[in-house]
């Protein structure tokens, strides 16, 4: 990817505009090198490495959670996408019965992590071994098998744009192929014809769309939205991780 960027002349040039920031990327570390358009050799600095790490989460981290949450919201909203969060930011209410509902979940069986950038948390991600009370019974017993089922991946927005989700998922799928499950799933937002990116971007990542649902309003307020299941069959994991 080419990107124009600021950055320090090349030796033997005085024009920053000469500069083009060349970004290589792997699923764990980016390394930046600059080149001159007019010149065809390469300037070597020294190399700037980003690595993103993962670890447990932890109670502390609730926090940088909510404010992620809140990150996507306020983003989504901006593109006209309240029917997946809401238009307004989330607010003392919500945060509370989230603070409630991560251990509450993590005590049946959920297992949570957040990703980190130079020790900076950036993403979240569970994995649960149940299928989420949302999700009609038959959207998976369709096709039988055991399952690994992401239950949230989020990145906060200002970290958007360097791998941190593609991260997450590799990092599932690779939790998938330990436990030998059958399946790995997951569920998103659909939107409406032309705004259902969040759908195609999982698909972009091997998973496939299964079926449709429609999550019904709740008591503590939340509105009825539309859903997509998607999937991997492990197997598939396996030869694309080799």
């Amino acid at each position: 990817m080419l990107q124009a960027a600021s950055l320090p002349p090349i030796p033997g040039r005085s024009r920053d505009s000469d500069c083009i920031e060349v970004t290589s990327r792997r699923t764990t570390t980016y390394k930046t090198a600059k080149i001159s358009p007019s010149n065809p050799k390469f300037y070597h600095p020294p190399p700037i490495v980003m690595s993103i790490t993962i670890r447990q989460y932890t109670e502390p981290d609730f926090e940088f959670l909510f404010a992620a949450f809140n990150s996507c919201v306020e983003w989504l909203a901006s593109k006209g996408l309240e029917g997946q969060w809401g238009a307004e930011p989330w607010g003392a209410s919500t945060k509370e019965r989230l603070r409630v509902k991560i251990p509450k979940e993590a005590a049946n069986g959920a297992r949570q992590w957040i990703a980190e950038i130079d020790g900076e948390p950036v993403g979240y991600l569970d994995i649960t071994p149940f299928r989420p009370d949302y999700l009609p019974a038959s959207a998976t017993e369709e096709k039988p098998g055991s399952e690994t089922f992401v239950k949230n991946l989020v990145v906060h927005r200002k970290f958007v744009g360097r791998g941190v989700g593609e991260f997450l998922l590799q990092f599932a799928k690779r939790i998938a192929v330990e436990e030998k499950t059958v399946w790995l799933r997951l569920d998103c937002w659909r939107g409406p014809a032309g705004k259902d990116g969040l759908v195609r971007y999982y698909e972009g990542h091997g998973f496939v769309r299964a079926r449709e649902f429609v999550n019904p309003p709740k008591e503590d307020g939340e509105e009825e939205w539309p859903g997509q299941l998607l999937e991997i069959k492990v197997s598939e994991i396996k030869t694309e991780l080799e």
